[in-house]
């Protein structure tokens, strides 16, 4: 009996003994791990929610919302809306940006020399129509240019029924691929407005015909039509990334996101151009000039809603129809107000854009900055059986970032 309490308190004071080693032996294993990286130790891991963008900070207060006249349908219209795909993934994040207020500066008038000579004006030869407009005009008027130099806005008109050069037989447009898509963002560098916003990636050309009364009508092949039409869409990052981002092994890379900036018109863009021929010669190729200066300065950095969220709320009709053309109708005819049946948007065509005004006004706070949209693109389907493309905007920020203007 006594030998079996005496085995017993023995395998008692061993299990203690053995506890009491493994305790210690966990205490030193810990303080050598401590030592070895203290700050992953005593540093929960960061949520890598953001994906490595720049987290909101809301920089520029509330934004004051951007009144997009939306298209209108026929009034019976009772349409369905569908995806056709699953919406791709968006950065948490997207920047606002405020635009500086148009002012002269002391280069404006000699800037603006550089360019009525790259079209083929006389420089000196200008008169000032106000105190803030020059004006040039050809020997025999059939060109004229005229530039505002504290808007920075630019019209060049041709009369194409005189005009010598609009009536050259050897004219004939250029049916390389992507080629005036090239041409005509070289020729934004060479007329002096702010090139690195422009990217043959954001360009969209139509081949057409110019009547009499100044309306388009648009070809698909450049051997049917005289002229080419360029919309030029300024590019801006609309996502950035945080400064040395790194990925962590095994994940996959974000990148800063670059968007276009369009007009609160869907064919309408900051800059156009009509060309012809090869246009090598600004003097003669270019027939049409259209551009305002809107610079972005400061920006800040907001919540971006996610795509389902924003095609939920075109669903509610809290978005904009920005764009509908049936397929039998020209991009440049009259809007016809048809009734739908059926929107199918196409994910892979979906991203975020910003909004250009068409001037800036002091008392205007929405002319004062370029705030993102999400476009939503695709096939409608109509009462009368035909297809059309659709586009639909709203907006892409969470409701408490905007104001009501005030």
């Amino acid at each position: 009996m006594a030998s079996s309490l005496t085995k017993s308190t023995d395998l008692v004071r061993k299990l203690i003994v053995f506890f009491i080693i493994f305790a210690i032996f966990v205490f030193i294993f810990d303080f050598i791990l401590a030592l070895i990286s203290p700050e992953e130790r005593d540093t929960p891991l960061p949520r890598r929610d953001n994906k490595g963008y720049v987290e909101a900070n809301n920089a520029l207060g509330t934004i004051p919302r951007f009144p997009v006249r939306s298209l209108t349908l026929a009034p019976d219209t009772r349409a369905s809306y569908a995806l056709t795909s699953a919406l791709p993934e968006f950065p948490p994040t997207v920047n606002v940006y405020r635009i500086d207020r148009p002012t002269e500066t002391f280069l404006s008038v000699p800037n603006a020399l550089k360019t009525a000579a790259a079209l083929g004006f006389d420089p000196d030869q200008y008169q000032n129509t106000s105190d803030d407009v020059l004006f040039w005009s050809t020997p025999n008027s059939t060109r004229t240019l005229t530039y505002n130099k504290v808007l920075e806005d630019w019209l060049l008109e041709v009369n194409l029924a005189t005009d010598p050069a609009a009536q050259l037989d050897d004219k004939e447009l250029v049916t390389i691929q992507d080629f005036y898509k090239q041409a005509a963002v070289g020729i934004i560098g060479s007329l002096g407005p702010e090139s690195g916003m422009f990217s043959t990636d954001t360009v969209r050309v139509d081949y057409i015909d110019i009547d009499a009364s100044g309306n388009y009508t648009r070809f698909v092949q450049p051997t049917d039509a005289r002229y080419a039409r360029v919309a030029l869409f300024k590019a801006l990052e609309s996502s950035s990334l945080v400064e040395n981002y790194q990925p962590r092994e095994g994940e996959v890379a974000s990148r800063p996101v670059t968007s276009e900036v369009r007009k609160t018109a869907y064919m309408s863009a900051p800059a156009e151009l009509v060309l012809q021929g090869s246009a090598d010669e600004p003097d003669e190729d270019i027939l049409s000039y259209k551009y305002r200066e809107f610079l972005p300065a400061d920006k800040g950095v907001y919540t971006l809603i996610n795509p389902e969220t924003a095609w939920n709320n075109v669903q509610a009709n809290l978005g904009y129809l920005y764009w509908l053309r049936p397929e039998d109708r020209d991009v440049f005819d009259p809007y016809e107000q048809v009734v739908v049946t059926r929107f199918d948007a196409q994910p892979e065509k979906t991203r975020i854009i910003y909004l250009e005004p068409d001037n800036w006004d002091p008392n205007l706070p929405y002319t004062q900055f370029l705030q993102p949209f999400y476009i939503f693109e695709g096939i409608a389907r109509l009462q009368d059986g035909r297809e059309a493309e659709f586009a639909f905007i709203v907006e892409a920020l969470n409701n408490s970032s905007y104001n009501n203007g005030d």
